[in-house]
């Protein structure tokens, strides 16, 4: 049976591995984003219309009245994702024009 030492120092391929700059995959791709605004857009009108009971596009069995105000929130929800992404975006344009 083989044993595993520790010798206490890093060889050079760990040491390169430490010195790499960690970051989490970047999730910002606009597209992705305006597709997902469009939806929430889309959704938050068929919110709108059903709590005002001018659309009725949901069975009977789920169809409360609430139900309008849940699919408002949801579209809502995703369309926060793009507003986020713009903030930061024009935030960091003015970071780097006033630099």
């Amino acid at each position: 049976m083989a044993t595993i030492t520790d010798s206490g120092q890093l060889s050079r391929s760990q040491l390169t591995l430490l010195k790499r700059p960690v970051s989490a995959p970047s999730a910002t791709n606009p597209v992705v984003l305006m597709v997902l605004d469009l939806v929430g857009f889309i959704l938050i009108f068929v919110g709108l219309g059903q709590h005002f009971e001018r659309i009725n596009i949901l069975p009977s069995v789920i169809n409360t009245n609430m139900s309008g105000l849940v699919i408002l929130t949801v579209g809502l929800l995703l369309t926060l994702p793009f507003f986020v992404w713009a903030i930061n975006a024009c935030g960091s344009a003015l970071k780097s024009i006033s630099g």
